[in-house]
């Protein structure tokens, strides 16, 4: 993950611990979780049954939220740097 950068942000210390507590207690098991679903939905022969239309846009909205708010912001970091 892009976290290793966050220290070189202006940021508390506690602003930083918050965000990995965050991380660890929420968003990386909901990450998980949502592997997991796509990979029984996208397991070979599943019936149609299997592919709930909720857990796909809750799928979608959460790595959508995981990019915009975590990814991205970091990939800004390394902007301007010699590859």
């Amino acid at each position: 993950m892009l976290l290793c950068c966050y220290k070189e942000c202006d940021e508390s210390e506690d602003d930083m611990q918050q965000l990995l507590t965050l991380l660890d207690e929420r968003v990386i098991p909901a990450l998980d979780a949502v592997s997991i679903a796509l990979s029984i939905m996208t397991a070979d022969e599943m019936p149609k049954e299997v592919f709930v239309e909720d857990a796909i846009e809750w799928a979608v909205k959460l790595v959508k939220w995981h990019l915009f708010a975590i990814v991205y912001p970091h990939c800004s970091l390394f902007k301007g740097l010699p590859y």
